[in-house]
């Protein structure tokens, strides 16, 4: 009878706490809910989330997007599309590039706390947010600077409410939203390798192109390389991709002259911060080398490595 007793009290104790945790995340006015209490979107306002004028999210916003994530962890089959909104300035001027910027923090925070690449459908920016009542300022105009978080295919409570709210008199609808661009684009990064340095420019969510300058005594070499994302591995990013570069030397092995490299490779980049990133690939090359008239063919395996840094 104890052990009964015990198991019941359990099960009441573990009921409570989910009981609990729910209220909890519903408590959060920038957390939306479905009629059911699940997570279904999480409004990240400037001021609360991110400071006036910043692209980055302060420490109030991550330790939010962090219970967040937690609490969709329970569906792991959950989608999400991230929109940012840009602040009155920029919004006036039609400038998208905060508000997409912020979008992309927001996603660089969600993969670097572990939530899936893939449970990211896209990432958009626009200028200005809609106007409605429990997201407005003090002046009845929309919220600026919002980034949105939404579950795909859940419907928030309040969003109901607002698709049940009249149209303002005199509205035709809703302008179309500008053409986004897709997540990832237009990101910088910049590399150090051993002995090169690095600028790498995203493509879009799997794509990116990078040119990389390598010194040594007595060479130079000058490539480009274009980088293709196909998975990842947990938190790794899983990397293939070609390199195509030109070389010359002076004084080495007592020689003079220039070479063509093409190389082709695989490897691992670990984003093990938001800004900051290690990546290790290997491949074979070849390289043709020319000398005083003389030319030689040679395959080598050739081994990378480099530290990034993220730029927006």
């Amino acid at each position: 009878m104890r052990g009964r007793a015990v198991v019941s009290s359990m099960r009441v104790l573990l009921a409570l706490c989910g009981c609990l945790a729910a209220a909890g995340l519903a408590a959060s006015p920038a957390v939306l809910v479905d009629a059911g209490g699940a997570p279904a979107g999480l409004d990240l306002a400037v001021g609360a989330a991110f400071d006036v004028g910043s692209v980055q999210l302060n420490g109030d916003g991550k330790a939010l997007l962090d219970r967040f994530i937690r609490q969709l962890g329970q569906n792991p089959t959950a989608r999400i599309t991230i929109v940012g909104y840009a602040d009155s300035a920029a919004a006036k001027s039609g400038d998208n590039r905060q508000s997409f910027g912020r979008a992309l923090e927001v996603k660089a925070s969600l993969l670097t706390m572990g939530f899936p690449a893939e449970g990211i459908l896209r990432v958009a920016g626009l200028p200005s947010a809609v106007p409605s009542p429990d997201d407005s300022d003090d002046d009845g105009g929309p919220s600026p600077g919002l980034v949105q978080v939404r579950v795909d295919g859940v419907t928030p409570v309040s969003a109901r409410a607002r698709e049940a709210a009249p149209a303002a008199p005199g509205a035709t609808g809703s302008p179309a939203p500008p053409a986004e661009a897709p997540a990832g684009l237009g990101r910088w990064s910049l590399g150090l390798g051993y002995p090169d340095l690095r600028a790498r420019l995203a493509l879009g969510d799997s794509w990116d192109v990078e040119a990389k300058v390598a010194v040594e005594p007595g060479i130079q070499v000058y490539s480009g390389r274009l980088y293709w994302n196909p998975f990842n591995v947990g938190p790794f990013k899983a990397l293939l991709g070609a390199e195509g570069g030109y070389a010359m030397f002076q004084g080495v092995d007592a020689l003079n002259g220039d070479a063509v490299i093409v190389e082709g490779f695989a490897g691992l980049e670990y984003p093990f911060t938001r800004r900051f990133g290690l990546s290790f690939d290997v491949g074979p090359a070849r390289i043709q080398a020319a000398s005083e008239g003389s030319s030689i063919t040679s395959y080598q395996l050739i081994y990378n490595t480099a530290l990034y840094v993220y730029l927006f």
